[in-house]
């Protein structure tokens, strides 16, 4: 039923299996002690399989290596492919090559990210690059459902540790020119701090600003995710800094933010030194600039801005995220509430400014 067969100086298996004749490598030089191995333990172990019918069950498995190497060639024309074949090929190692992609199991995904030594902004790389395999699996109808979504993590790998109103505006009073600029913009508008650099004069209007581009570590190109790009008003309380950043004199770039030097920048990284030294001197715990962000969302909520609402201005495609991420934050504020606090007191209990953010810019 099974015979050893030589094929230039390689040994192979034979057999017959639903009506096909089959020769498999086993990857043996063709000796006599491996032709010995092979009659003795292997060459029985396959004929158990093809009577169970374990070698037809084995023939139609599909494993995570047949749909990583689609998931590739579908994202060959992608900007970040060298990226994404890194997380991939960290992915298929973790797992094995020849996992069959239906025994993944959702405790098995975050297995495999609590296994990576690295933040959570990075993990989110991995965590995509498993989801898109299973995706796969999933339109091919071999699995059910993708074991890899709703997972989550944090949004940029850190405790959400926002500013205060009263740190907010020591920062504000404190930092000068156009970083000051840069700073009021995003506390005020909730951008990212890439897409703020990548924000062009073209995608500025009176009311709205567009934003569909960033940048990053001196790269142009789409924002974080397709929920990013997006057209949001102008806030009052964001406007004196457009209105500055847009009287630069003796521009020589399309980009809205520009040095002292008239050019844009390459890389939110530039101004970390001049960042760290503001905050050092308003003495203020350091966070990242990201945290301009943070604070942008959770002040909303904290007005009582619903957080479809809030997701949909600062581009984020989880609205179950920033419940449940800015839910410890917004929890320790209420339990600060005064019993004694007006509920329809206009004066108390908001961020100035910020009573909504659908309408608190123009109208469309």
């Amino acid at each position: 039923m099974v015979s050893i067969v030589k094929r230039g100086d390689n040994l192979y298996l034979r057999y017959f299996n639903g009506g096909k004749d089959v020769r498999k490598s086993t990857g043996l030089k063709d000796t006599q002690q491996n032709r010995k191995y092979l009659e003795k333990e292997v060459v029985p172990q396959v004929i158990r399989m093809i009577e169970s019918g374990e070698v037809e069950k084995s023939k139609n498995k599909r494993t995570i290596a047949y749909y990583a190497d689609k998931h590739l060639l579908y994202s060959e024309k992608c900007k970040s492919y060298e990226s994404i074949v890194r997380y991939v090929d960290r992915v298929v190692k973790h797992f094995g090559e020849d996992r069959d992609v239906a025994g993944i199991t959702r405790l098995d995904v975050k297995d495999f990210l609590k296994s990576l030594n690295i933040k959570d902004v990075s993990k989110k790389n991995y965590l995509a690059a498993v989801s898109g395999i299973l995706a796969l699996a999933v339109e091919d109808e071999y699995i059910e459902t993708n074991k890899a979504q709703n997972i989550s993590l944090s949004d940029d790998g850190e405790e959400i540790n926002p500013f205060t109103v009263d740190e907010v505006q020591r920062i504000l009073a404190t930092a000068t020119g156009t970083f000051k600029d840069m700073l009021g913009i995003l506390f005020t508008m909730g951008m990212r701090p890439s897409e703020l650099i990548g924000l062009m004069l073209p995608n500025v209007g009176k009311e709205y600003i567009v934003i569909k581009e960033a940048i990053v570590r001196g790269r142009k190109g789409d924002t974080k995710t397709k929920s990013s790009k997006r057209k949001i008003p102008i806030r009052n309380e964001a406007r004196p800094y457009f209105d500055n950043l847009l009287s630069t004199q003796g521009r020589k770039s399309l980009y809205l933010v520009v040095n002292n030097q008239g050019e844009p920048y390459w890389d939110i990284g530039s101004v970390r030194k001049k960042w760290k030294g503001l905050l050092e001197e308003c003495g203020i715990t350091h966070r990242k600039l990201y945290a301009t962000r943070h604070t942008f969302i959770s002040h909303m909520l904290l007005s009582g801005v619903r957080a479809p609402i809030i997701a949909e201005y600062v581009g984020h495609e989880d609205v179950r995220l920033i419940q449940s991420v800015y839910g410890h934050y917004i929890d320790g504020e209420l339990i600060k509430l005064d019993a004694t606090h007006k509920l329809y007191d206009t004066e108390s209990g908001t961020l100035s400014g910020t009573p909504n953010i659908l309408t608190d810019g123009g109208s469309a």
